[in-house]
C-alpha cells in the first residue's frame, strides 16, 4: 500500500499548545494557523491523584494525569468538528508503545480533517 505525503503549511505560523484549548477549535481557531488536540490515549484515563502541583520560585509542576475519554469517544464526539475545521487539525496521541500508535493511527486515518499527529511517549 502506498502512502501519499503532504506538506503541512501552517499559515499563520501560530499552534496552541497541547492540552491548551480541547479537542476541537471553537472561536479562537482564526487566530491559529492550525489547532492541536488535548492529549488522547487509546484507553480513557482519569485525571491524577494526590499531590499534582508543586510550586517553585521560578514557576511550578503540574501533573494532570492526562485525563481523556480515549480516542474511540473522542472521534465519536469531535470528528465531524475537525471535518468542518477552518484549519489544520493536529491530534496529540499519548501513548506506551509504537502498538499503542499504530492502532490510534489506524483509527484516525478513517476521519476527514486530520493534517498530522503530535506523538507524547
Amino acid at each position: 500500500m502506498t502512502q501519499n505525503k503532504f506538506d503541512l503549511r501552517i499559515d499563520p505560523p501560530v499552534v496552541n499548545a497541547a492540552g491548551t484549548l480541547g479537542f476541537a477549535p471553537k472561536k479562537h481557531a482564526p487566530s491559529l494557523g492550525a489547532f492541536l488536540t488535548n492529549p488522547i490515549s487509546l484507553y480513557a484515563r482519569k485525571p491524577a491523584q494526590g499531590t499534582r502541583f508543586l510550586p517553585y520560585p521560578s514557576g511550578f509542576l503540574l501533573h494532570t494525569g492526562f485525563p481523556n475519554p480515549g480516542i474511540k469517544r473522542v472521534i465519536r464526539s469531535y470528528g465531524r468538528a475537525w471535518a468542518a475545521a477552518k484549519v489544520p487539525i493536529i491530534v496529540h496521541l499519548l501513548a506506551q508503545d509504537s502498538v499503542e500508535i499504530t492502532e490510534m493511527v489506524a483509527r484516525l486515518e478513517q476521519v476527514e480533517g486530520i493534517a498530522g499527529v503530535e506523538i507524547g511517549l
